[in-house]
Order: structure tokens, then sequence, then C-alpha cells
């Protein structure tokens, strides 16, 4: 019996003498960086004992990082054998993935039963990168496109990329959502026409007039704000929104009286310099016009008192057109005063009739 054992375990030893002596082999061959001695000897051996070599082979020229070599003998050991091939090919898009060689990692793990995950793998790392145009590339290869392309779009869009932040949320099929934070993009910069027709794109435009109009307003831009105050009012009766209309009456009065004021303001202006050329005009008579006739009046004396007296009388010209503010800022008091009255806002009622008295 212990003879028996023996002889057995001689058999095994046996068995295994060829394939210690491939391993031992081919790692003495790339010790010495003799890596064609290392193919030669493989090729050399038949049938099992040549598929064991070349498994040495691969598992070499991988540790060596000759990828392309190592898959070449991976694919000669595991022809038959897809799932230990799968194996092969998912070790050498992985190597190459973490030498950040994207390109050839993509061609190997497309061999594989794990494209998709591995296509994954490099869209989100040039996403980290910022490499937006090769994310959305790879996001295209996955199951995750739409979550991919709504990633991209939010970084364009913080890098103000607009145009390409839309295409993106297109993709994606989140023009609605995408819209609106474009919209609302544009309106934190201060572009509200922009803001705007994004938010009417969206099918939100109604619901963001009175926005636009208090930001228009907020900057004194009153003939923008009136456009879109307007705009809401219309919209808010159409709903019959009675709190937002007695906001969009009240935006519209004080739009419309800080109009007013603001005419009222250049009238003065003008009427000032009017005022002030006409006393420097009266104050050079007086000093060199005395008993009917010129005192004490130099060359450029004349030149300078001639200079006051045009001046004066351009600025007189000017009166027609103070006048003509004064009318038009007491048309846009009584058109606040119409909105105040829609509110009831006896304060400011009040005001302005006094004011029209």
């Amino acid at each position: 019996m212990k003879s028996l054992i023996t002889g057995l375990s001689l058999i095994i030893l046996i068995g295994l003498i060829p394939w210690c002596s491939n391993a031992q082999k081919v790692t003495k061959l790339f010790e010495k960086a003799q890596y064609e001695k290392a193919e030669q000897y493989c090729a050399k051996q038949k049938g099992e004992k040549q598929k064991d070599c070349y498994k040495e082979l691969a598992d070499a020229y991988s540790k060596v990082e000759n990828y392309e070599k190592a898959i070449k003998y991976y694919e000669k050991v595991f022809v038959d054998n897809k799932e230990k091939l799968n194996e092969s090919y998912l070790k050498i898009a992985n190597a190459y993935f973490d030498k950040s060689n994207y390109e050839k990692a993509s061609e190997f793990y497309a061999k594989t039963d794990e494209s998709k995950e591995g296509y994954l793998k490099i869209a989100n790392t040039y996403f980290e990168n910022k490499n937006y145009e090769k994310a959305s590339e790879f996001y295209a290869k996955t199951d995750k496109s739409k979550e991919g392309y709504i990633k991209i779009a939010d970084a364009y869009l913080k890098k103000g990329k607009y145009n390409k932040a839309e295409e993106l949320y297109a993709e994606a099929d989140k023009s609605k959502e995408g819209y609106i934070k474009i919209a609302d993009a544009y309106f934190e910069k201060e572009n509200y026409k922009k803001a705007i027709k994004y938010y009417e794109k969206a099918g939100q435009g109604k619901n963001e007039y009175q926005k636009v109009a208090d930001a228009y307003y907020e900057k004194n831009d009153y003939e923008n704000a009136t456009c879109f105050y307007e705009k809401a009012l219309n919209h808010y009766k159409e709903i019959n929104e009675q709190n937002k209309l007695k906001e969009c009456y009240l935006g519209l009065a004080n739009t419309f009286a800080n109009i007013a004021i603001n005419l009222q303001d250049k009238s003065k202006n003008i009427m000032k310099e009017i005022e002030d050329a006409e006393k420097e005009w009266k104050d050079m008579q007086d000093y060199f016009f005395k008993d009917g006739k010129f005192q004490n009046l130099s060359e450029y004396d004349d030149y300078d008192y001639r200079a006051t007296g045009n001046r004066a009388l351009e600025k007189y010209k000017m009166k027609p057109v103070a006048d003509k503010y004064v009318e038009k800022a007491l048309e846009n008091w009584i058109i606040a005063l119409k909105y105040y009255r829609e509110i009831k806002d006896k304060e400011n009622i009040e005001n302005i009739e006094k004011k029209l008295k």
C-alpha cells in the first residue's frame, strides 16, 4: 500500500514538472529581457504544455506592461474558454485604464461582457478631468447616458456655455428642466431678456413675468419694467389671481411714479442750467455795461462777453424741452394715480392728487 501511494505521488509530481519548468524558463528569460527567446521556447512546446507556456508568457508580458503582446497570448490560451478570455480582456482594459490610456482601455472593454461598466468608468473619469466632450462620448455608450448628459449639461451651465448645456439637456429628454436652469442662470447674470426667453421655452414665461419686471424695476429700467408688469397683469387677470394682481398694480404705479419723478428732475436740471446761464450773462452785463455804454472792455473781454451771451441763449432754447418733460411727467402721474386707485393706496393717491392741483 505504501509503495502504491509513493508511486501516485511520483506521477503527480512528474505531471507538474513541465508546468513548473515552463514557468521558471519564461520567468528567467524575462528577467534577462530575452522576450523573443521566451516566445520561441513556448512555440516549440506541444499541446497542453504549449498552452501553459503561453499563459506564463501572457502573464509575464502583462507584468512588464506590454499589453498588446499579453493579449495575443491570452487569446491563444483561452481560444475555447470564453469566460477566461473575457477575464483577460478585462484585466488588460483595467490596466490601460490605470495608466490613463482611456482609448486603449475602451478598445478592450468593448471585447468584454462588462463593456458598459468600463465605458462608465472612462466617462466619469473624463468628467472629473473636465473633458466634457469625451465624457459625453462615453456616457452615450452606457446605460447611464441620460444621467451623464445632465451632469455635463450642469457643468456647462456653470461655465456659462448655455448652448452646449441646452443640447445635452435635450439629449437627456430634460429640455423643460434644462430651460428653467438656463433661464435662472441668465437671470442671475441680470440678462433678463434671455432669461424670459428660456422661461417661455419651458412654458413658465407667464409665471416669471413679474419676477423679471421686479428685477428691471430694481435696476431703474422702467421701460422694461412696465412692459413685463403689464404682461404679468394680463396673465393674472386671466387666472384671477387677486394677490398677484395687487402686486402688479403696485409695481406699475411705482414705476410710472418714478418715471414722472425722473422727468420732473430732467426738467428741473434744464431750468437750473438756464437760470445759471442767465445769471452769468446778467453779471457780465452789470460788470461791463454801465451808463448806457461798455466800460473797460478789452478784446479778450469782448470775446468772453459774447460767448457768455451765446451760451445763455443756447440754454434758453432748451426751455421747450423742459416744458415737454413736465407735460410727460404729468401724464405719468395720472397713470400712476390710476394704478394706486386700483389697490386703494390712500397715501399715494393723496400725494399725487396734490401734485396735480
